[in-house]
């Protein structure tokens, strides 16, 4: 029996370690896409849960145990994930805080309920089969809350903005739970427990208030981008109707202007002819680059962006064929605002005649591609992970940023790269847009 116990025990630790990888991979989506990396998340989990095998044989709970498989986790995470290893570890951390509370509120409940305040000693440190039942139903239970997380459209990049409080409260949380794990777990009193309720108030109220904290945060950010959006809305009108203004007085005196240009010809007076038809072709010529795909937020931004472009005398390229991605107006009003944000003025520092953007957004497949190229006056230089050194002055003062573009691209399992040379810098984002 004791060996079988310990068989089970093996499997339903690997299971655990197994889910937490799972847990992080919703924190760091798509960065576990390849077979090797899949493969190498079953080697940790199987190295780690060897660890925790061993120990067992020694004692079924040790804290230290804990931490140092939260610590290995964090930093295999990193690795697989290609995360930073502060927000990995603090995952990690959530994970398993979370277990630990569901643990010994399950214990609580169960003394209660059997009126034996000896009963979470012998779940925690005697093997045999009480234990066994009790850890089978709780990884059940663990199991079909990841699936239910996983199932669910939740933003979890979103908590990652805010790990430093979610690495507070686990170190809070640590040592509330080290000191019940020593003395209520084993014998359950009256104090004991209704400071146990008491912890459990406390930490949901911080969970309540955290959550209220976000929503806030969040609904400042819709309306900084709404404000962004009325903003580009209001220059591409106006920029959209000077064109059609400056055009119709064209057309509008459009024989008057044929008569002109035949009396140069009839008198061999070419190059005024020629002169003169360029400067009626000027508003012709701004009409031809406004952009027209058919998707009202794209024509704004886009026109708005190349008409701002023009003023610093950049050179634009427009290429767009697309379909009727699902991608919602906020979100292509950050992306394409962005980029073309910084391709601009990232152009504006390299002199005149060698100024230029060249934009591209094409439907390939369930695929939608949008590249941005542009001159540089230097090369620039990647950071850590993908992120890009700023020249920017005031941060605050350029919109958003790369970071809010590549928020939008993770919401449609995209992904967002850069290709750099010492002349030129180009940015390729990729969404899956239906």
């Amino acid at each position: 029996m004791i060996v079988l116990y310990n068989v089970i025990e093996f499997l339903i630790s690997f299971v655990e370690t197994l889910i937490c990888y799972r847990f992080v991979n919703l924190f760091f989506k798509d960065r576990l896409n390849t077979k090797r990396k899949k493969i190498m998340e079953l080697l940790y989990s199987l190295l780690i849960t060897i660890c925790i095998f061993l120990n067992n044989q020694i004692s079924l709970f040790s804290n230290f145990l804990l931490i140092f498989v939260i610590v290995v986790m964090g930093i295999s995470s990193m690795l697989l994930f290609k995360a930073k290893f502060f927000q990995s570890v603090t995952v990690v951390g959530v994970y398993y805080l979370g277990i630990m509370i569901f643990d010994l509120f399950s214990i609580f409940i169960i003394s209660v309920l059997t009126a034996n305040d000896k009963v979470g000693g012998i779940l925690i440190s005697q093997q045999g089969l009480e234990r066994i039942l009790y850890i089978c139903a709780m990884k059940l239970c663990l199991i079909v809350f990841y699936l239910f997380l996983r199932d669910k459209n939740i933003k979890y990049e979103v908590f990652l903005k805010y790990w430093g409080f979610w690495l507070t409260l686990c170190l809070i949380g640590y040592s509330a739970l080290f000191y019940f794990q020593r003395f209520a777990v084993r014998n359950l009193t009256e104090v004991l427990a209704s400071n146990w309720l008491f912890f459990l108030a406390i930490l949901l109220m911080f969970l309540l208030l955290f959550y209220m904290y976000i929503k806030y945060r969040d609904y400042e950010e819709k309306n900084a981008i709404i404000n962004v959006r009325n903003e580009v809305l209001e220059k591409s009108y106006a920029n959209i109707r000077k064109l059609y203004k400056d055009n119709g007085h064209v057309m509008h005196d459009f024989k008057n202007h044929i008569a002109i240009i035949s009396n140069y010809i009839r008198s061999s007076d070419y190059q005024k002819a020629l002169d003169y038809i360029d400067s009626i072709a000027q508003p012709i010529r701004k009409i031809e680059n406004t952009v027209w795909s058919g998707i009202e937020i794209v024509d704004i931004v886009l026109n708005c962006k190349i008409a701002e472009a023009e003023m610093y005398n950049i050179k634009v390229t427009i290429d767009v064929n697309i379909a009727s991605p699902r991608v919602i107006d906020m979100d292509f009003c950050t992306i394409l605002s962005n980029l073309m944000d910084n391709a601009i003025e990232a152009s504006m520092e390299d002199v005149e005649a060698r100024r230029y953007i060249k934009f591209t957004m094409k439907s390939v497949n369930n695929m939608l591609v949008i590249k941005v190229k542009n001159n540089v006056a230097e090369k620039p230089k990647l950071l850590e992970g993908s992120r890009l050194e700023t020249t920017k002055k005031d941060k605050k003062a350029h919109g958003i940023g790369l970071e809010s573009v590549e928020f939008c691209v993770n919401k449609y399992n995209g992904n967002m790269k850069f290709n750099l040379g010492d002349t030129y810098f180009e940015v390729r984002v990729l969404l899956l847009s239906t």
